[in-house]
């Protein structure tokens, strides 16, 4: 939306554009095709399978599925070196089977809690029932994964509005979309994720 890239770049960028909602809601694919097997270096919008479908066998560069900050001499493409929108609140990602996934996100909402933590949980439709944190918002059906990736940023953005210490967000699969989403989620939190 162009009102948070103007939050963002207020005073850094002479002008903003408005032509409407994202179709995607994260950035766009980068595909380096000097090397091969082509590699992206930044999952996106249009899916590794999708891809393949058309040009064959792709490649994920390392930075692209870390699920640690990884040392990157030179930056191919924008958002190796760094992380693109995060919430001011810390966030941590639970990555897991699903019901593995809730029960962990159920034991960190009571403990933040417990600390007296204002605490939001990035859910989905299918979870955002269990979750007794003060905040709970769902990016929507696990199983419609590019209204997940539309619903990603604007909602870490609204926590920022709901005033939270900390974020707790469900991981997704990462298989098309799911891999960009999660690629923008570990970023955002710092690598600060939970295995389930």
């Amino acid at each position: 939306m162009a009102e948070h890239v103007l939050e963002d770049l207020n005073g850094q960028i002479d002008a903003v554009l408005d032509a409407g909602p994202t179709k995607i809601g994260v950035e766009s694919t980068v595909l380096d095709v000097t090397v091969d097997p082509p590699q992206i270096l930044r999952p996106g919008g249009t899916p590794r399978e999708a891809l393949e479908a058309v040009i064959g066998k792709v490649e994920l560069h390392p930075v692209a599925v870390a699920e640690k900050k990884l040392p990157v001499e030179r930056a191919r493409s924008p958002g190796m070196k760094h992380r693109h929108y995060a919430p001011r609140a810390k966030l941590i990602v639970v990555e897991g089977e699903l019901s593995a996934t809730v029960e962990k996100v159920m034991e960190l909402v009571n403990h933040y809690k417990n600390q007296n933590m204002r605490v939001g949980v990035l859910a989905t439709d299918e979870t955002v029932g269990f979750y007794g944190a003060d905040v709970v918002k769902s990016l929507g059906s696990r199983s419609r994964l590019d209204v997940i990736a539309k619903n990603l940023f604007r909602l870490l953005r609204e926590f920022d509005g709901e005033g939270v210490d900390i974020i707790i967000a469900e991981g997704v699969p990462t298989e098309g979309l799911g891999l960009a989403v999660m690629n923008r989620l570990r970023k955002a939190s710092g690598y600060r994720i939970v295995k389930a």
